[in-house]
C-alpha cells in the first residue's frame, strides 16, 4: 500500500490543492512533536507570498488523515516518513503559493460576499440544509483555528479557483485526431508477468554471515537507553452516554469513514469513548508521575531501547534525548496512553553482533539478491521467450476496461498505455512492481466511433492538462523563488 502511495502522490498533489477544505471532518493530527526553527508563524516564502506554519499544519493534517484512512488507522510516524507526508505538505503549499502569486499577477479577487456564500455551502457546516454558525464555531475551537485563518484559506483555493478557470481549454480537432489514431489500433500479445516472487535466493545463515561480514560496519546499535515507565491505564475510567452523545453532537465531523462520509453514532461510539478515556486520564497521570518519582509506586516496564524506535513519538524522543541520566520525564501521550518515564542509564552505539543484527541483514540480503536474481530471470525470459508457449491476449486497445490477468484495472491500464507508446515488438513493460516480457504477435486498425470517439476526447482533454500542469510548475518554479526558514522541511 505505501508503495502505491508513493508512485502515485503526483496525482494527489494536483487534487488537493484544489480542494484543501476537504480537511473538514478528517480532523487535526498532533502537531506537538514538530518543532519549527522560524520567527513568526511563516516557515517559507514563494514569492511574495508567506506560507504559514498554520496553513501547512492544516495540510499535513489532511494528508496524514487521507493515508491513514487508506492504511486502516495504522499510519504511524515510522510510515508517515516513509511516505514522506512532511515533504508532499510543503510541495502542495508551495505550489498553491506559486498559484496565489500569479493569480495576483492577474488581478484576480475574491471579495467577502464570495467567501461567505461559500462558508455557508459546504454541507459539514449546516443542519437540516442551512448554515449552522454553532457547528462552524465549535469545529474552529476544536481544531484551535481561528476564523481568519480558516476564511483566508477558503478565500485562497478560491482565487486559485478562479485562476485555473482561466486555463481551461477544450483539445483541438488535431489533438482529438491523434488520440482517435492510437485508439484505433488494436493488438495481440504474447505475455508473461515476472515479480520477484517468482525468483528464490539461498538465505541460510551461511549465505546471511557472509554478508554480514562484508557489510559490519552498517550494523551498528545507536545510542540506547535504558528506561523504567510508568503508564496511566484507561481501562477503569468511565464515559457517560451523555458525554458520548454532547461529543457526537458537538463534534460528529470528527469521525468519518474511509470515504469520508460522517459515521453514525453507533459506529463512532467505540472512537468516542476511547478519545474520552484519554482526555480523562490526563490529570491522573500527572499524580501516577509524582508517585512515580517519589518511588511510591513501581514502573509498568523497564526497557533497553534504541533512539528514535517508533515505540515512542518525537515528541518523547525529544525529551529523552535532552534529558540526564536518572532524570524523570513528565507525563506525554503516546498513541493510546500516557505514560511518565524515568532515564535510567544510556549505551554509547556499539557493532551488533551477527545474531542481533540477523533481522536487518536479513532484509537487506533479500533484497539486494532478489535484484540480482530477479535481473537475471527478466534477461533469461526475454531471450528465450516464445509466444506460442506464453499467454496470449485477445485484441488490446488503449482504454480497455477488461483486466489482462494477473494485473488490476490500474496495473492493465497502465501497462496498455505503455504497450501503446512503445516501438518496440518485443520487450519488458514495467508496471508498479511487476515485469511484463511481451512481444507483439498481430496488430489491426478499426473505425472509432460511440463510446471511444467520446473516450478519445477525455483522454487528450486529460493528457493536455497534464502537460499543462507541468510546465506551469516548471514555469513558476523559475517565476517565484522560495525560501525557506525552517531547516526540516528542505531535507526530507
Amino acid at each position: 500500500m505505501i508503495g502505491w502511495m508513493q508512485k502515485n502522490n503526483r496525482y494527489l498533489v494536483w487534487t488537493i490543492w484544489i480542494a484543501t477544505i476537504a480537511f473538514i471532518g478528517a480532523g487535526f493530527v498532533g502537531w506537538g512533536s514538530y518543532k519549527f526553527g522560524s520567527t513568526g508563524d511563516s516557515i517559507a516564502k514563494v514569492g511574495n507570498i508567506e506560507i504559514t506554519n498554520s496553513k501547512y499544519q492544516m495540510t499535513y493534517s489532511q494528508l496524514y488523515n487521507y493515508y491513514n484512512q487508506r492504511l486502516q488507522g495504522n499510519l504511524d510516524e515510522e510510515k508517515a516518513k516513509e511516505i514522506g507526508i512532511k515533504k508532499q505538505a510543503f510541495d502542495i503549499v508551495k505550489t498553491q503559493a506559486m498559484l496565489l502569486n500569479l493569480a495576483d499577477e492577474f488581478g484576480i479577487i475574491v471579495t467577502d460576499k464570495e467567501v461567505a456564500n461559500s462558508l455557508a455551502s459546504l454541507p459539514n457546516f449546516q443542519e437540516n440544509g442551512t448554515f449552522s454558525k454553532e457547528i462552524y464555531e465549535n469545529f474552529l475551537k476544536s481544531q484551535h483555528l481561528k476564523k481568519k485563518t480558516f476564511e483566508g484559506g477558503l478565500r485562497d483555493e478560491m482565487k486559485i479557483n478562479k485562476l485555473v478557470a482561466l486555463f481551461q481549454e477544450d483539445p483541438s480537432q488535431y489533438e482529438k485526431e491523434i488520440i482517435e489514431y492510437a485508439l484505433s489500433n488494436k493488438t495481440k500479445i504474447a505475455y508473461k508477468v515476472i515479480t520477484t516472487d517468482d525468483v528464490k535466493v539461498d538465505l541460510s545463515d551461511d549465505a546471511l554471515k557472509r554478508f554480514w561480514e562484508q557489510n559490519s560496519a552498517k550494523y551498528m546499535y545507536d545510542t540506547r537507553y535504558n528506561l523504567a515507565i510508568k503508564a496511566t491505564d484507561t481501562k477503569d475510567i468511565n464515559v457517560t452516554e451523555d458525554e458520548i452523545e454532547q461529543e457526537y453532537k458537538n463534534f460528529n465531523y470528527k469521525y468519518m469513514n474511509e470515504n469520508g462520509d460522517p459515521l453514525s453514532l453507533e459506529d463512532a461510539k467505540k472512537s468516542i469513548i476511547a478519545n474520552a478515556k484519554i482526555q480523562k486520564s490526563e490529570k491522573q497521570s500527572k499524580l501516577d508521575f509524582l508517585a512515580f518519582k517519589k518511588g511510591e509506586e513501581k514502573p509498568d516496564e523497564s526497557i533497553t531501547i534504541e533512539k528514535n524506535d517508533p515505540k515512542f513519538t518525537e515528541e518523547i524522543w525529544e525529551a529523552i534525548t535532552s534529558a540526564k541520566i536518572g532524570d524523570f520525564i513528565k507525563p506525554k501521550l503516546n498513541k493510546d496512553a500516557y505514560i511518565s518515564i524515568q532515564v535510567v542509564n544510556t549505551v554509547d552505539p556499539e557493532k551488533m553482533s551477527f545474531e542481533e543484527a540477523k533481522d536487518r541483514v536479513k532484509n537487506d540480503y533479500l533484497a539486494n539478491a532478489k535484484i540480482n536474481a530477479f535481473t537475471e530471470l527478466l534477461e533469461k525470459t526475454l531471450n528465450n521467450f516464445d509466444a506460442s508457449k506464453e499467454k496470449q491476449t485477445g485484441y488490446l486497445f488503449l482504454g480497455q476496461n477488461d483486466n489482462i490477468a494477473p494485473l488490476n484495472d490500474q496495473e492493465s491500464l497502465q501497462f496498455l498505455q505503455k504497450l501503446f507508446t512503445t516501438t518496440k515488438e518485443k520487450g519488458i513493460i514495467t508496471v508498479s512492481d511487476k515485469k511484463i516480457v511481451y512481444e507483439i504477435i498481430d496488430q489491426k486498425r478499426i473505425s472509432v466511433e460511440g463510446e471511444q470517439e467520446k473516450m478519445s476526447i477525455q483522454i487528450a482533454s486529460q493528457l493536455k492538462n497534464a502537460l499543462f500542469e507541468s510546465d506551469l510548475t516548471n514555469m513558476l518554479n523559475e517565476k517565484y523563488p522560495t525560501k525557506i526558514y525552517v531547516k526540516e522541511l528542505s531535507v526530507e
